[in-house]
């Protein structure tokens, strides 16, 4: 049996237990965001439509999450720690180089827009901030969260960047307003 999708070209022999890819050198794969390593230019985590998150390491890439692959980010100071998320804004995180993710967004009460924005604050690497319909901020890497704003409605944020200057001066935008902290 074959099956072509937006992921490339496979083929099972045994019914659908394994699958072969057949999609070497086929450059298809669209990717939403991406997330480059500080330490080394050639680690990437990388969200891809319709083929979750890949993790490309000395030329070699592999899927580490499913779904939507959405923003990922390589932590600036700690270059084991990647971050990537899917549709909606679940956020997940690696603490082992891009081997292995956890989900990080649990205590998060709100569906993300299809891709979720969020960001690290520059001057703290285990400060996050994301958007959903508030904005929410975690302060030890995505083990906890917080809700910053009680915004209400539906609308949902869809950008979010973090002054480098002064990380007090957040600012956000929901579709119906530009906010600023």
């Amino acid at each position: 049996v074959y099956c072509g999708s937006d992921g490339g070209l496979f083929r099972t022999s045994d019914g659908g237990l394994w699958w072969d890819d057949l999609s070497a050198g086929l450059n298809i794969t669209q990717f939403y965001r991406l997330g480059v390593s500080t330490h080394a230019v050639d680690q990437v985590v990388a969200g891809a439509q319709d083929n979750g998150c890949i993790h490309l390491e000395g030329g070699g890439w592999t899927h580490v999450q499913g779904g939507d692959g959405m923003e990922c980010i390589s932590d600036p100071v700690d270059d084991q720690i990647f971050y990537c998320a899917s549709q909606y804004g679940t956020i997940y995180r690696s603490d082992d180089g891009g081997y292995s993710f956890w989900g990080t967004s649990g205590g998060i009460t709100e569906e993300g827009a299809w891709v979720t924005p969020y960001v690290m604050d520059p001057s703290d690497h285990n400060t996050l901030y994301a958007g959903y319909v508030n904005l929410w901020r975690t302060d030890d890497g995505g083990a906890n969260w917080m809700m910053l704003t009680n915004l209400g409605g539906q609308r949902k944020v869809s950008a979010i960047a973090v002054a480098p200057s002064d990380p007090q001066v957040i600012l956000f935008c929901n579709n119906q307003a530009l906010r600023r902290s």
